[in-house]
C-alpha cells in the first residue's frame, strides 16, 4: 500500500514515502538535444532549409539541419556546399554531376528536425 507524502514539521519539507521509482536515478539528467544530436560541438552548426528538392531524403521546406563539418563526405552523404558562391543542400553524389563552375563541401548533415505539430 502507498501511503501519501507525509510533511515532516521539523523540517519543514515534503518526504516521499512507499517504494522508490525505479526512473529516479535518471530523473536529473533531463533530456538534452545537444547531447543527442551532437557529436562535435566544435563542428556543428544549424541551417534551415529552404525548399523542397530534398524531400525524398526527409528534409523538407523550413526544417532545421543539424551539419557536422568533421565528418568527411561520402556516398548516401546529404550535405551543404557552396555552389558557385551560394549554398545548397544535395545528395554527395549529385554535386559531381552538376554542371557548378565552383564547388566545395562544407559540412554533412546529421539531422533534419521538422515540426509535426503546425503553429498555434
Amino acid at each position: 500500500m502507498i501511503r501519501p507524502p507525509q510533511i515532516d514539521p521539523a523540517a519543514g519539507r515534503l518526504e516521499a514515502v512507499g517504494f522508490p521509482s525505479p526512473a529516479a536515478d535518471y530523473s536529473e539528467m533531463g533530456i538534452s538535444l545537444d547531447r543527442s544530436l551532437i557529436e562535435h560541438p566544435e563542428a556543428t552548426f544549424f541551417f534551415r532549409a529552404a525548399g523542397g528538392a530534398l524531400e525524398e531524403a526527409g528534409i523538407f521546406d523550413g526544417d532545421l539541419l543539424v551539419v557536422d563539418r568533421s565528418i568527411t563526405p561520402g556516398p548516401g552523404h546529404v550535405v551543404v556546399a557552396v555552389a558557385d558562391g551560394e549554398f545548397v543542400i544535395r545528395r554527395f553524389r549529385e554535386l559531381a554531376a552538376r554542371d557548378f563552375s565552383e564547388v566545395t563541401v562544407w559540412g554533412v548533415v546529421r539531422w533534419a528536425i521538422h515540426r509535426l505539430c503546425p503553429s498555434p
